[in-house]
């Protein structure tokens, strides 16, 4: 790979329009509903863009960053929260989000890089219910999300994508000032032509806390992917529509911190609050 300077590059401008509506109304003591809708157009002038060209006869691709013109975004959203039982100790939420996005690219194959145009649509939801029962809390949730990337572009294969996400988690007060918190995932990828990223993979995590000297000294102890599910090679796909690739250096761990509490007020702040 080759990365050359563009010494005429331009600022990008990005701008937001946007327009929303709000709605919240209690009745039957405890209950609640909140109720939002919102639409914003985002324009980016002289957006910036990592173009390439790729010479088929070395195999070579030279990198270039370069201004495009007539990137646009179309959003709207609905959420809405509902408190209820008899303390509002349930929450059942969904939070609705459409994004159409034209976004612009330099690519050029055996020639000079060409402007091209690709169109994203993206349609996610996320329905959740939490329990607040006292001290201890579970929620569980489900994510979609819905991907249509297509482009004119010669040889540019449409992607047409689907990533669910369930959820379950907890937070728990235990007796002796201990603390535990877990959560278990599953995440599906499915719909993508490179088979690396149709995946499923059912991910645990748990942490346990102990709180001492008056909630001033907390010790905590995390573990991620305790089941070993997760690779440390993940694929995403940008809004160019090309496969991105990420390595995490540490995929799962477990990590044990310590944290210390302290109010300071310094003497002349201190006198003046006595005084007063």
């Amino acid at each position: 790979m080759i990365y050359e300077g563009n010494s005429g590059l331009k600022n990008a401008y990005n701008q937001s329009y946007g327009l929303s509506w709000n709605y919240e109304k209690m009745f039957g003591g405890s209950k609640q509903f909140y109720n939002t809708l919102s639409f914003y157009y985002k324009p980016v002038a002289n957006a910036l863009t990592r173009g390439y060209r790729y010479d088929s006869a070395t195999g070579v691709r030279t990198y270039k960053t370069y201004n495009v013109s007539g990137n646009r975004s179309i959003e709207a959203n609905h959420n809405f929260f509902l408190y209820f039982g008899n303390k509002g100790q349930f929450v059942l939420s969904n939070i609705l989000n459409g994004t159409w996005s034209n976004v612009g690219d330099y690519i050029g194959e055996d020639s000079a890089p060409v402007r091209q145009s690709v169109k994203n649509f993206f349609l996610s939801d996320r329905l959740g219910l939490q329990c607040q029962l006292g001290r201890q809390s579970i929620t569980a949730s489900v994510d979609l999300t819905r991907r249509n990337t297509s482009s004119s572009r010669a040889g540019f294969t449409s992607i047409h994508a689907t990533n669910i996400n369930y959820s379950l988690s907890g937070v728990f007060k235990l007796p002796c000032n201990f603390g535990l918190s877990t959560d278990l995932n599953l995440y599906t990828r499915r719909g993508y032509m490179d088979e690396m990223m149709n995946t499923t993979d059912f991910v645990w995590n748990a942490g346990v806390t102990y709180t001492a000297a008056k909630g001033a000294l907390v010790f905590m102890l995390d573990g991620f992917d305790l089941l070993h599910q997760l690779n440390n090679v993940t694929y995403a796909v940008n809004a160019q529509g090309r496969t991105e690739t990420y390595r995490n250096i540490l995929p799962r761990y477990v990590l044990l911190h310590i944290q210390y509490r302290f109010n300071f007020m310094p003497k002349k702040a201190k006198s003046r609050f006595d005084n007063k």
